[in-house]
């Protein structure tokens, strides 16, 4: 197999990607929400209609869909975790992703602040907990 990589900005890549004009993408992707239905939504649910990860990329399997409507209603946590445990083993083995690597943010503070936690972005810090 031959793969041609184009690099483009990020503004570029998307739009291709929106347009469904790609064959493949690399894509930086962090949850909107710490729950794991922020991911099944997005890699996992494909109504034809939304513009998740899976339908931008037209790919469905039928029974995905059935199972994160029943993995986000689940009110039992063990019950809940092993739905959405069984859909990211489906994922890996049938899906088109590739995970190739984790984005990790590098943060400096000085030795006397204390407390401070980066979360995944921007939006995940809280501060109420530094101290100086």
């Amino acid at each position: 197999m031959k793969v041609d990589l184009l690099p483009a900005a990020g503004s570029q890549v998307y739009a291709r990607v929106r347009a469904k004009q790609h064959q493949a993408a690399i894509r930086l992707w962090i949850p909107d929400y710490f729950d794991a239905h922020s991911n099944a939504s997005a890699f996992a649910w494909n109504d034809g209609k939304s513009s998740t990860v899976a339908g931008l990329n037209g790919w469905q399997i039928p029974e995905l869909n059935k199972a994160t409507l029943a993995a986000v209603a689940e009110p039992d946590p063990a019950k809940r975790l092993g739905l959405y445990k069984t859909m990211q083993e489906t994922l890996l083995q049938h899906s088109p992703y590739v995970f190739i690597d984790q984005g990790k943010t590098q943060i400096v503070v000085r030795d006397n602040v204390k407390g401070y936690q980066q979360g995944l972005n921007a939006d995940m810090v809280w501060y109420d907990n530094v101290t100086k």
